[in-house]
Parts: structure tokens; C-alpha cells; sequence
């Protein structure tokens, strides 16, 4: 090793600053990865439970508006625009995957969005006196957003430790690492 290297290394300053910045960088990461986590389950349990309720309540909607049509007489396979406007409710509701129109017989009528009808998709009945006309059915979508807003928290939160681990290193470089370097030459 070149002396001048070996003496840097063996000065109290930068072998304290460097031992204050290892440390707080790992546990400082440590906190940080664990306190994302935890916002991530909770993050996504209230974004799937908010999704559930918007999901039930559009179904709901949709059902009030068809059941308008089914009291009328007019029967939902006669009835004009019905996929239109499934899909330009599915437009506006980006938390949502899918919806449909699903007949007393478990065809499915109208659907706009993508995948299957699950069984746990919000349901709701297109009722009318004297019966159902069929259900409603709205599939709530993943919280992609949710995984996003996580990445750049995780961005966030490593430049955020390793500023503070290399301010803190510094500081115990230029401050107490002196003071060590100092006592040690004399």
C-alpha cells in the first residue's frame, strides 16, 4: 500500500466517519424497508377494500339504471347502448377490471373490460316488482398505482438514509474523529 493510503486509513477521523455512516446507513435502511413494508400492507388493504366499495357501488348504479327499463317493460336484450355505456363507466373507474350484465340463466349479457367474472366480484340484483331482470356484476382491479407510489417511496427513502449516514459520517469525521485524531498524536 502507498504510505500516504495507509495514512488516511489509519487517521481517527475518517475511520470514525466511516464507521458512523456504515452504521447508520444499514440500520437506517433497515428502519426504512421495514416501515415501507408495513405501508405497503396496509397501503393495500385499504386500496382493495376502496376498490370493493367503489366496485359495489357503481353494480349498484348500473342495476338502478337497468331496473328503470326492466319497470318499463323493456327487456335488457332489447335494450340499445347498454355495452357503450358499461365500457365508458369502465373508462372513468379505472379501479375497476370489469362489468357486466349477467341474465337470470348465468349467460352474460353485455360485458365490457377484461378477464372472467369471478364469483367475489361485486353483485347487484336489477330488480323490479314481481322479480329480477338479471345482476350486475363489477370486478374491482389490482392497486398497480399503489406498487408504483412504493417504488419511488423506496427511492425516496434510500437517498433520504444514505444523505443523513453521510452527513452524520462527516460530522463524526470532523467533530469527535478529530478530537480522537488529535489525543492519539499527542
Amino acid at each position: 500500500m502507498k504510505p500516504e493510503h495507509r495514512r488516511t486509513l489509519d487517521d481517527l477521523r475518517w475511520r470514525t466517519g466511516l464507521l458512523v455512516f456504515a452504521v447508520l446507513a444499514v440500520v437506517g435502511s433497515a428502519c426504512a424497508l421495514w416501515t415501507l413494508h408495513e405501508l405497503r400492507q396496509s397501503g393495500a388493504r385499504a386500496a382493495n377494500e376502496d376498490t370493493r366499495a367503489l366496485a359495489r357501488s357503481v353494480a349498484q348504479t348500473l342495476a338502478q339504471q337497468l331496473a328503470r327499463a326492466a319497470r318499463l317493460g323493456i327487456p335488457l336484450e332489447e335494450l340499445p347502448g347498454v355495452a357503450p355505456h358499461l365500457a365508458a363507466t369502465l373508462a372513468h373507474q379505472p379501479a375497476l377490471a370489469s362489468l357486466a350484465v349477467v341474465l337470470p340463466d348465468g349467460r352474460t349479457l353485455h360485458a365490457a373490460g377484461t378477464g372472467s367474472m369471478p364469483a367475489d366480484g361485486a353483485r347487484a340484483d336489477i330488480a323490479f316488482p314481481g322479480g329480477s331482470a338479471g345482476t350486475v356484476v363489477a370486478v374491482a382491479g389490482s392497486a398497480a398505482a399503489l406498487s408504483h407510489r412504493l417504488a419511488q417511496a423506496r427511492f425516496s427513502a434510500l437517498l433520504a438514509v444514505l444523505t443523513l449516514a453521510a452527513c452524520a459520517g462527516l460530522w463524526a469525521a470532523l467533530g469527535p474523529g478529530a478530537r480522537l485524531e488529535r489525543q492519539r498524536r499527542t
